[in-house]
């Protein structure tokens, strides 16, 4: 079953970001991390058509971070990039970065890495993110639910526009 929770909690999803979520809706039976044991490769694949119709540009290389879309967050000399993280997706004209975590145990650092930089690059101002909903003890996606719960209730600011985690 799909879980969602959008960020900050007292605004509506934007137009795009829902049509990003209805391409996990459409393709549920397929991601479902209760039945299938997923890399964030073959979850791109799956949804990729989707998302490109979107205006998504998707590199995904889990060999290097070569494969994927350059973000500048600073500059230097002569206008060249000094700090760059990189994005399996985005969309320019929406400023949105798609991050997916696989089924494995690197997801939660994961997550924290991808808010934190995705937080501080200027090109973006809305971040989704989607994790396993596999029944545990707690899922991936309550984890980091409860995470972004405790975080957007105090008095931190995310430099973002808006977030939606997404379990699968």
């Amino acid at each position: 079953m799909i879980n969602w929770q959008y960020y900050p909690k007292f605004s509506n999803l934007p137009e795009f970001v829902d049509q990003v979520l209805q391409a996990f809706v459409f393709n549920e039976e397929k991601i479902d991390s209760s039945k299938n044991s997923l890399t964030r490769q073959n979850i791109f694949s799956i949804i990729e058509n989707e998302l490109k119709e979107l205006g998504f540009e998707i590199k995904i290389d889990s060999r290097n971070s070569e494969g994927e879309i350059e973000l500048p967050v600073y500059y230097g000399l002569n206008g060249k990039p000094e700090l760059s993280f990189f994005a399996e997706s985005y969309q320019k004209d929406y400023k949105c970065v798609i991050d997916i975590s696989g089924n494995d145990n690197k997801s939660i650092n994961r997550c924290y890495r991808v808010l934190l930089q995705s937080s501080i690059i200027p090109a973006v101002e809305y971040l989704i993110m989607a994790l396993p909903n596999k029944p545990s003890n707690p899922s991936q996606f309550l984890k980091i639910k409860e995470f972004l719960d405790v975080l957007y209730s105090s008095k931190q600011n995310i430099n973002l526009n808006g977030l939606l985690i997404i379990g699968y």
